[in-house]
């Protein structure tokens, strides 16, 4: 999620808003602009916060990824030699698998 403009996008919402309402309900020019400035300003700081603490969230919490990975790593350790768990299946199955002598003598 590109972070950058969420105050810009909640700021101008707001605005959009303020707008809407100053000529539905028919405000003089000037209370509108008035108005609509100290709304920009004010949802702009919300929006900066909102943004910075949508930031340290992530940060806190560690992508997906790296969660497989670990377990990933985890599995890989436990198999012997540095075998990937595939090979480590199909030796096992082949060491389970009794020699038989198919042939008709």
């Amino acid at each position: 999620m590109r972070k950058e403009w969420i105050p810009s996008t909640v700021m101008l919402t707001a605005g959009a808003i303020t707008i809407l309402i100053s000529i539905y309900r028919g405000y003089d020019a000037v209370f509108s602009l008035k108005r609509l400035l100290a709304v920009l300003i004010i949802f702009l700081i919300i929006g900066t916060f909102a943004k910075k603490a949508l930031i340290k969230i992530e940060e806190a919490t560690p992508p997906p990824e790296d969660a497989e990975k670990r377990a990933e790593d985890a599995e890989g350790n436990d198999s012997s030699n540095g075998e990937n768990a595939e090979e480590g299946e199909t030796s096992e199955k082949a060491a389970k698998t009794p020699d038989v002598d198919n042939t008709n003598s």
